[in-house]
C-alpha cells in the first residue's frame, strides 16, 4: 500500500463476503501479499475470520477498522525487495500482540501501539484482535519526527494523549471519503501525520506546526463527538464536555470560534437537526412533538418551535405529514 499517491479511495475487505473455502487463500495471497504487502499466515486451529478497510489519502495510508482471527503478520525478506521504506504506527484496540523487529521485542497490550519499519524484516504475533494501522513515508517521518529509527518498536503507552486523539480521529473518520474533494482529504492526511508525528515523538518545530493543526483539529472532533453522545442531555454544558476532555472551557469555546461557530450554535443545530430526522421519519409518527422537542434535548417547547421554524421555514408538525 503505498501511501505517497493516495487516490481518496476506501476500499472495504471482508472473509464473511466469501465463501469459507476461499477465505484463507484471499486473505493470504490477495489482501495480504498484493494489498498491504506482508504474509499472514493464520492460526489453523480456528476458523479464519477478517475485515479491513483500506484508505488511501495524499502521504497516508490507512487500515482502520481491521479485525483478525489469530494470526501471524510479516514483513519477510522476499517482501522488503518491494521498496516500501514506509513507516508504520500500529494500535492495538483489542486482545494482545507482541511485535518482532531486528533484535527488539514487545508486547502490545489494548491500547497500546508501536512503530514499525517497512524497509526492515518485522513480525506480529495476534490474538483474536481489533487495530488500526497508519502508514507514512520515511522522508515525513525524518522531517517531523525524531530518531523515528530508534524509537521503531517501542511501546507506545495507550495514556498518550496524541495517541489517544489520532485513534478517536481515524474512528471517527466517515466510512467514504469524498473522491470529489481534495482539499478535505489534504486536510484530514495532514491532521492523522500531525497526530502520527505527536504521539511517536515530533521534532520541535512538527510538535510546534501539529499543536496549531492536528492536535486542535482531533480535540475539536472528539468534543463533537461528546456533544453528539449526550446531545439528548440537558446537562450538555460547555463546562461538562470540557471537563470530559481535560481541557478548559475557553479551550473549547475557542476551538469553536476558529472553526467559524460557537459551542452553543454548533449544540442547536445538531439538535435541530436531530428532531428534523425524527419528524420526517415514519417510525416516528406516534410520538408527539413535545416528546421529539426533548428527546431532543430541547427542555423549552416555545423556544424548539421558534427556533425550528426559523431553522427549516416551517413549524415542525408541517414535517409530520410532508417530509422535506
Amino acid at each position: 500500500m503505498d501511501p505517497v499517491f493516495g487516490n481518496f479511495t476506501a476500499l472495504h475487505y471482508a472473509t464473511a463476503d466469501l465463501p469459507q473455502r476461499d477465505r484463507v487463500p484471499f486473505w493470504c495471497d490477495v489482501f495480504a501479499k498484493n494489498i498491504v504487502q506482508i504474509e499472514i499466515e493464520p492460526n489453523r486451529d480456528a476458523p479464519f475470520e477478517a475485515s479491513a478497510t483500506v484508505r488511501l489519502l495524499p502521504g497516508v495510508g490507512l487500515l482502520s477498522p481491521c479485525h483478525s482471527s489469530p494470526a501471524d503478520m510479516q514483513r519477510t525478506p522476499n517482501l522488503i525487495a518491494d521498496g516500501d521504506d514506509s513507516v508504520a504506527i500500529l494500535v492495538n484496540l483489542e486482545g494482545a500482540m507482541t511485535g518482532v523487529q531486528g533484535r527488539r521485542e514487545i508486547d502490545l497490550a489494548a491500547g497500546d501501539a508501536t512503530l514499525i519499519l517497512h524497509a526492515d524484516p518485522a513480525r506480529i504475533r495476534c490474538t483474536k484482535t481489533r487495530y488500526l494501522s497508519a502508514l507514512i513515508s520515511r522522508k515525513i517521518a525524518a522531517s517531523s519526527i525524531r530518531d523515528f529509527e530508534g524509537v521503531a518498536m517501542q511501546r507506545l503507552p495507550r495514556d498518550n494523549e496524541a495517541l489517544r486523539l489520532l485513534i478517536r480521529y481515524v474512528e471517527l473518520l466517515p466510512k467514504e471519503l469524498p473522491s470529489r474533494n481534495p482539499e478535505l482529504a489534504y486536510s484530514i492526511a495532514t491532521h492523522i501525520q500531525d497526530l502520527f508525528a505527536l504521539a511517536v515523538g515530533a521534532t520541535r518545530d512538527a510538535a510546534d506546526l501539529a499543536a496549531e493543526r492536528g492536535l486542535r483539529a482531533a480535540r475539536l472532533q472528539a468534543i463533537k463527538y461528546d456533544i453528539l453522545s449526550n446531545l439528548a442531555s440537558h446537562r450538555l454544558t460547555v463546562t461538562a464536555v470540557a471537563r470530559r476532555a481535560g481541557i478548559t472551557p475557553r479551550y473549547v469555546q475557542l476551538l469553536f470560534e476558529a472553526a467559524g461557530t460557537t459551542f452553543s450554535e454548533y449544540v442547536l443545530e445538531r439538535r435541530l437537526a436531530r428532531a428534523h430526522r425524527m419528524l420526517s421519519d415514519p417510525q416516528h409518527m406516534h410520538r408527539t412533538v413535545a416528546d421529539i422537542a426533548y428527546d431532543s434535548g430541547f427542555g423549552d417547547l416555545s423556544y424548539f418551535n421558534r427556533t425550528f421554524r426559523r431553522r427549516y421555514g416551517a413549524p415542525p408538525t408541517e414535517f409530520r405529514t410532508k417530509p422535506h
